[in-house]
Protein backbone atom coordinates (compact mmCIF):
# COMPACT_ATOMS: atom_id res chain seq x y z
CA UNK A 1 0.00 0.00 0.00
CA UNK A 2 2.63 2.28 1.05
CA UNK A 3 4.47 1.77 -1.91
CA UNK A 4 1.48 2.30 -4.24
CA UNK A 5 1.14 5.90 -2.38
CA UNK A 6 5.07 6.37 -3.04
CA UNK A 7 4.91 5.77 -6.88
CA UNK A 8 1.78 7.55 -7.28
CA UNK A 9 3.14 10.71 -5.63
CA UNK A 10 6.10 10.33 -7.93
CA UNK A 11 4.24 10.48 -11.23
CA UNK A 12 2.36 13.41 -9.68
CA UNK A 13 5.69 15.01 -9.15
CA UNK A 14 7.17 14.06 -12.43
CA UNK A 15 3.48 15.93 -13.95
CA UNK A 16 4.33 18.66 -12.63
CA UNK A 17 8.21 18.80 -13.79
CA UNK A 18 7.04 18.08 -17.08
CA UNK A 19 4.43 20.79 -16.95
CA UNK A 20 7.09 23.10 -15.67
CA UNK A 21 9.12 22.85 -18.76
CA UNK A 22 6.27 23.07 -20.79
CA UNK A 23 5.54 26.17 -19.06
CA UNK A 24 9.40 27.62 -18.83
CA UNK A 25 9.39 27.85 -15.26
CA UNK A 26 13.07 27.73 -14.00
CA UNK A 27 13.15 27.45 -10.52
CA UNK A 28 12.63 24.11 -9.08
CA UNK A 29 10.38 25.76 -5.95
CA UNK A 30 7.80 27.13 -8.02
CA UNK A 31 7.14 23.40 -8.88
CA UNK A 32 5.32 22.84 -6.49
CA UNK A 33 2.65 25.78 -6.93
CA UNK A 34 1.38 23.91 -9.56
CA UNK A 35 -1.63 21.98 -10.61
CA UNK A 36 -2.14 19.45 -13.63
CA UNK A 37 -5.16 19.95 -15.66
CA UNK A 38 -7.54 17.81 -13.66
CA UNK A 39 -6.36 19.66 -10.53
CA UNK A 40 -6.92 22.69 -11.67
CA UNK A 41 -10.97 21.71 -12.62
CA UNK A 42 -11.31 20.05 -9.49
CA UNK A 43 -9.55 22.39 -6.72
CA UNK A 44 -11.20 24.48 -4.38
CA UNK A 45 -8.07 26.25 -3.55
CA UNK A 46 -7.98 29.80 -5.29
CA UNK A 47 -4.63 30.65 -3.94
CA UNK A 48 -3.18 27.75 -5.60
CA UNK A 49 -4.97 28.04 -9.03
CA UNK A 50 -3.61 31.57 -8.70
CA UNK A 51 -0.04 30.79 -7.97
CA UNK A 52 -0.56 28.07 -10.40
CA UNK A 53 -1.31 31.24 -12.88
CA UNK A 54 1.63 33.24 -12.07
CA UNK A 55 2.25 35.86 -13.99
CA UNK A 56 0.21 34.89 -16.86
CA UNK A 57 -3.05 37.01 -15.36
CA UNK A 58 -2.85 39.99 -16.49
CA UNK A 59 -3.03 42.87 -14.08
CA UNK A 60 -6.71 43.72 -15.46
CA UNK A 61 -7.87 40.45 -15.08
CA UNK A 62 -6.19 40.39 -11.41
CA UNK A 63 -7.92 43.85 -10.79
CA UNK A 64 -11.55 41.97 -11.57
CA UNK A 65 -10.70 38.34 -9.82
CA UNK A 66 -9.60 41.04 -6.65
CA UNK A 67 -12.63 42.73 -6.89
CA UNK A 68 -15.31 39.83 -7.68
CA UNK A 69 -13.42 37.72 -4.54
CA UNK A 70 -14.61 41.05 -2.49
CA UNK A 71 -17.98 40.88 -4.01
CA UNK A 72 -18.41 37.32 -2.49
CA UNK A 73 -18.32 39.04 1.44
CA UNK A 74 -20.09 42.46 0.27
CA UNK A 75 -22.71 41.93 2.93
CA UNK A 76 -19.63 42.11 5.78
CA UNK A 77 -18.35 45.32 3.60
CA UNK A 78 -20.55 47.88 5.95
CA UNK A 79 -18.92 50.57 5.34
CA UNK A 80 -19.39 52.55 2.21
CA UNK A 81 -15.92 53.31 1.79
CA UNK A 82 -15.05 50.05 1.91
CA UNK A 83 -17.36 49.32 -0.95
CA UNK A 84 -15.76 52.41 -2.62
CA UNK A 85 -12.72 50.35 -3.03
CA UNK A 86 -14.03 47.59 -4.85
CA UNK A 87 -16.16 49.82 -7.12
CA UNK A 88 -13.20 52.36 -8.16
CA UNK A 89 -10.80 49.11 -8.32
CA UNK A 90 -13.24 47.59 -10.46
CA UNK A 91 -13.77 50.77 -13.16
CA UNK A 92 -9.93 51.60 -12.87
CA UNK A 93 -9.50 47.71 -14.39
CA UNK A 94 -10.72 49.18 -17.69
CA UNK A 95 -9.10 52.81 -17.16
CA UNK A 96 -12.10 54.11 -16.42
CA UNK A 97 -10.81 55.81 -12.97
CA UNK A 98 -7.96 58.06 -12.05
CA UNK A 99 -4.62 57.08 -10.35
CA UNK A 100 -5.54 59.59 -7.91
CA UNK A 101 -9.35 58.49 -7.39
CA UNK A 102 -7.62 54.55 -6.44
CA UNK A 103 -5.21 55.90 -4.28
CA UNK A 104 -7.77 57.85 -2.39
CA UNK A 105 -10.24 54.83 -2.13
CA UNK A 106 -7.44 52.50 -1.09
CA UNK A 107 -6.82 55.72 1.34
CA UNK A 108 -10.09 55.21 3.04
CA UNK A 109 -10.93 51.86 2.90
CA UNK A 110 -7.73 51.41 5.05
CA UNK A 111 -9.42 53.92 7.49
CA UNK A 112 -12.18 51.68 7.65
CA UNK A 113 -9.07 48.13 8.25
CA UNK A 114 -7.47 50.29 10.58
CA UNK A 115 -10.50 51.28 12.93
CA UNK A 116 -12.01 47.52 13.03
CA UNK A 117 -8.19 46.52 14.23
CA UNK A 118 -8.53 49.58 16.80
CA UNK A 119 -11.86 48.21 17.93
CA UNK A 120 -10.76 44.65 18.26
CA UNK A 121 -13.96 43.53 15.97
CA UNK A 122 -14.48 39.87 14.73
CA UNK A 123 -11.03 38.98 12.95
CA UNK A 124 -13.02 37.65 9.77
CA UNK A 125 -14.57 41.39 9.22
CA UNK A 126 -11.75 43.04 9.91
CA UNK A 127 -9.79 40.67 7.52
CA UNK A 128 -12.29 41.27 4.79
CA UNK A 129 -12.25 44.97 4.96
CA UNK A 130 -8.15 44.96 4.22
CA UNK A 131 -9.63 42.75 1.27
CA UNK A 132 -11.73 45.54 -0.35
CA UNK A 133 -8.70 48.06 0.59
CA UNK A 134 -6.09 45.86 -1.32
CA UNK A 135 -8.56 45.82 -4.30
CA UNK A 136 -7.04 49.26 -4.92
CA UNK A 137 -3.73 48.62 -4.42
CA UNK A 138 -1.75 50.13 -7.12
CA UNK A 139 -0.34 46.68 -8.17
CA UNK A 140 -2.99 44.49 -8.44
CA UNK A 141 -3.21 41.21 -5.52
CA UNK A 142 -6.03 38.90 -6.41
CA UNK A 143 -3.74 35.91 -4.32
CA UNK A 144 -3.64 38.49 -1.14
CA UNK A 145 -7.38 39.45 -1.30
CA UNK A 146 -8.39 35.93 -1.98
CA UNK A 147 -6.03 35.12 1.43
CA UNK A 148 -8.16 37.81 3.51
CA UNK A 149 -11.36 36.50 2.47
CA UNK A 150 -11.14 32.65 2.64
CA UNK A 151 -8.03 32.45 4.20
CA UNK A 152 -9.90 33.44 7.72
CA UNK A 153 -13.44 32.88 6.79
CA UNK A 154 -16.43 32.05 8.17
CA UNK A 155 -18.17 31.10 4.51
CA UNK A 156 -16.94 27.23 5.06
CA UNK A 157 -17.14 24.92 1.88
CA UNK A 158 -19.14 26.70 0.30
CA UNK A 159 -17.32 29.87 -0.27
CA UNK A 160 -14.11 28.13 -1.07
CA UNK A 161 -15.57 26.22 -4.09
CA UNK A 162 -17.26 29.67 -5.01
CA UNK A 163 -13.81 31.59 -5.17
CA UNK A 164 -12.34 29.10 -6.66
CA UNK A 165 -15.04 29.01 -9.63
CA UNK A 166 -14.32 32.72 -10.22
CA UNK A 167 -10.67 31.71 -10.62
CA UNK A 168 -11.67 29.55 -13.59
CA UNK A 169 -14.81 31.60 -14.96
CA UNK A 170 -11.89 34.91 -15.27
CA UNK A 171 -8.67 32.40 -16.34
CA UNK A 172 -10.24 29.94 -18.59
CA UNK A 173 -8.17 26.64 -18.50
CA UNK A 174 -4.51 27.91 -18.66
CA UNK A 175 -3.88 24.37 -20.05
CA UNK A 176 -5.80 25.08 -23.53
CA UNK A 177 -6.03 28.60 -24.60
CA UNK A 178 -8.35 28.87 -27.07
CA UNK A 179 -7.85 30.79 -30.15
CA UNK A 180 -10.81 33.20 -31.03
CA UNK A 181 -11.49 33.94 -34.87
CA UNK A 182 -12.47 37.80 -35.62
CA UNK A 183 -15.16 36.34 -37.70
CA UNK A 184 -16.97 35.22 -34.34
CA UNK A 185 -16.98 38.64 -33.39
CA UNK A 186 -20.31 40.10 -34.79
CA UNK A 187 -22.18 43.12 -33.94
CA UNK A 188 -24.61 40.56 -32.27
CA UNK A 189 -22.03 38.77 -30.11
CA UNK A 190 -20.35 41.85 -29.56
CA UNK A 191 -23.14 43.87 -28.50
CA UNK A 192 -25.07 41.30 -26.03
CA UNK A 193 -21.28 40.92 -24.45
CA UNK A 194 -21.35 44.37 -23.65
CA UNK A 195 -24.46 44.43 -22.82
CA UNK A 196 -23.87 41.58 -19.98
CA UNK A 197 -20.47 43.27 -18.97
CA UNK A 198 -21.43 46.62 -18.20
CA UNK A 199 -24.55 45.72 -16.69
CA UNK A 200 -22.53 42.71 -14.26
CA UNK A 201 -25.56 40.33 -15.20
CA UNK A 202 -24.58 37.75 -17.12
CA UNK A 203 -28.29 35.52 -17.44
CA UNK A 204 -27.74 36.00 -21.33
CA UNK A 205 -24.84 33.93 -21.50
CA UNK A 206 -26.77 31.05 -23.62
CA UNK A 207 -28.20 33.53 -25.83
CA UNK A 208 -24.47 34.73 -26.92
CA UNK A 209 -23.42 30.68 -27.14
CA UNK A 210 -26.21 31.28 -29.61
CA UNK A 211 -24.76 34.17 -31.33
CA UNK A 212 -21.14 32.72 -31.63
CA UNK A 213 -22.51 29.58 -32.99
CA UNK A 214 -24.43 31.36 -35.95
CA UNK A 215 -20.97 33.11 -36.52
CA UNK A 216 -19.08 29.80 -37.30
CA UNK A 217 -18.01 29.07 -33.73
CA UNK A 218 -17.52 25.73 -32.92
CA UNK A 219 -15.25 25.63 -30.10
CA UNK A 220 -16.98 23.28 -27.48
CA UNK A 221 -14.60 25.34 -24.65
CA UNK A 222 -16.71 28.51 -25.77
CA UNK A 223 -19.80 27.43 -26.03
CA UNK A 224 -19.85 25.05 -22.93
CA UNK A 225 -18.64 27.75 -20.49
CA UNK A 226 -21.52 30.15 -22.18
CA UNK A 227 -24.30 27.24 -21.61
CA UNK A 228 -23.50 25.81 -18.20
CA UNK A 229 -25.72 26.83 -15.73
CA UNK A 230 -23.74 25.84 -12.77
CA UNK A 231 -21.18 28.42 -13.68
CA UNK A 232 -21.05 32.00 -12.24
CA UNK A 233 -19.98 35.19 -14.38
CA UNK A 234 -18.38 38.26 -13.77
CA UNK A 235 -16.29 40.76 -15.02
CA UNK A 236 -13.59 39.51 -16.61
CA UNK A 237 -15.18 36.13 -17.93
CA UNK A 238 -12.84 34.91 -20.30
CA UNK A 239 -15.29 34.37 -22.79
CA UNK A 240 -16.80 37.75 -22.86
CA UNK A 241 -13.22 39.38 -22.47
CA UNK A 242 -12.54 37.02 -25.79
CA UNK A 243 -15.40 38.87 -27.53
CA UNK A 244 -14.99 42.13 -26.60
CA UNK A 245 -11.28 41.71 -27.54
CA UNK A 246 -9.94 42.61 -23.75
CA UNK A 247 -6.87 41.19 -22.47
Amino acid sequence: MARNQDTSRQEQAERKRRLARELDIAEEGDIEGLLTEEEWFASHNARDMIRHLGGRLSDRKSRLLSCAIARLVWDVLLDERSRNAVEVAERSADGNTSVYELELAEKQANEVATRDHERQLPQHQHFRAIAAKMCAITKPNAAGVCHFVVGFSQGGENLLTRTANLVRDIAGNPFRPVIFSPAWRTSDAVALARTMYEAREFSAMPILADALQDAGCDSDDILNHCRDTAQVHVRGCWVIDLVLGKQ
